[in-house]
């Protein structure tokens, strides 16, 4: 089978995302795979690439054949939205059975709804966005208005031509379920939900690994280590695990916490502020982002991943090193996480608090589900089930 996805922006070394495992996973099945895309890698990743332009023409990374067009523009902001030169004749050329849209509110996958008469294709769309990750923090007014203009345009313009096109419409998780059928008009119940995975051969359980890092960061077996690892934003209320920690010390628990990321600066200095107390000297370190290996050393010392709101493909990569999850109680959460963690009141310091504190208090219960976390993504949240889960989408459409 040929399949094309179609992604605004992409970088071939960002591996633990679905845009860029899935196309891999589905070559390593034998199919002839290629990802069209921009010659800008996005600001995400401007770390690892030093830049955000790149070159154009094609490219074979992972046996996937990535074809990078030029850019005419791009709006800012949280849209972030780009319109490629050259995809009709691409895509005539490619004449994909497939076409895999990541997003449907993109030029091109407005373009891959025009052009599916002519070319023939199957034609899915999967969908990865929300109001959480829509409206952005910190962006201007300006750029807000122009944010929210261009979704209006988009909805009366091209949601109907994407609606009737479109052979089937995927999202990862219930709210983007919920945001895709309000967009388009359409019942939730027509949107099914495949959700994001984690590669459970790079991320695993290790019980050495565990012991020299505890080692090196000079924790005791007794210490309990929370961590966190993602986005630092307002939207994550990492305040509630900062503010719940400083009460348990404060009882007598010896409670340390691993922040590990990148965001928002005005926000990580609120967030050291808050870690700067007498109680808490010492028990709150803030890490930078990390890479995959280094990430897996990190989830194996710890003996609880906390995500105080909202939710995150990293807490699946969590979930496949075998360690338990405290996640606000949503329905994402409780489908993704399933048994293999615990959910206390969104938004609640006492409902955290007490979570945390029942946890610490059975260790046995916290060891056992160690066990549980690593089949959960070994069972289903993989990258190898999640690409098997769109071939079977793509043969029935």
């Amino acid at each position: 089978m040929k399949i094309v996805h179609l992604v605004d922006e992409y970088h071939h070394s960002l591996k633990g995302y679905q845009e860029t495992a899935l196309p891999i996973r589905q070559h390593e099945m034998g199919h002839d795979v290629h990802v069209i895309t921009g010659n800008r890698v996005g600001l995400a990743v401007k770390t690892l690439s030093k830049t955000l332009l790149v070159q154009t023409g094609t490219f074979v990374h992972d046996g996937v054949k990535i074809h990078r067009l030029p850019v005419l523009f791009r709006l800012p902001g949280g849209a972030n939205r780009v319109y490629l030169k050259g995809l009709a004749s691409k895509l005539s050329q490619l004449c994909p059975d497939v076409v895999h849209a990541h997003n449907f509110i993109t030029f091109v996958g407005w373009q891959a709804a025009l052009l599916k008469p002519y070319i023939g294709y199957r034609l899915v769309y999967d969908n990865h966005q929300c109001l959480q990750n829509i409206r952005l923090p910190n962006t201007s007014t300006y750029t807000a208005l122009l944010r929210d203009l261009f979704y209006e345009v988009f909805r009366i313009g091209a949601s109907g031509l994407i609606r009737k096109r479109a052979d089937i419409i995927i999202a990862v998780g219930e709210n983007e379920r919920e945001y895709a059928a309000d967009y388009l008009g359409l019942s939730a119940s027509q949107i099914p939900i495949i959700r994001l995975g984690a590669d459970h051969h790079v991320l695993k359980p290790s019980f050495k690994i565990r012991q020299y890092q505890r080692a090196k960061w000079g924790f005791k077996d007794t210490d309990f280590l929370a961590i966190y690892a993602g986005q630092f934003r307002p939207l994550r209320q990492l305040e509630l695990l900062i503010q719940a920690s400083q009460q348990l010390v404060e009882e007598g628990f010896p409670v340390y916490l691993m922040l590990v990321g990148t965001g928002y600066s005005d926000y990580l200095a609120k967030l050291k502020e808050l870690a700067n107390q007498p109680l808490l000297f010492g028990r709150v370190q803030f890490l930078p982002l990390a890479d995959k290996p280094t990430l897996m050393r990190y989830f194996n010392a710890a003996d609880l991943g906390v995500w105080p709101r909202s939710y995150s493909v990293t807490f699946i990569e969590a979930l496949a090193c075998g360690l338990p999850i405290l996640a606000e109680d949503s329905s994402y959460n409780r489908n993704t996480i399933g048994s293999a963690g615990y959910f206390f009141e969104p938004g609640s310091i006492t409902s955290i608090t007490n979570q945390l504190r029942n946890i610490i208090k059975k260790p046995a219960e916290l060891s056992s589900l160690r066990r549980l976390s690593r089949l959960r993504v070994t069972e289903e949240l993989n990258w190898e089930a999640v690409a098997q889960e769109f071939l079977a989408v793509y043969n029935n459409v």
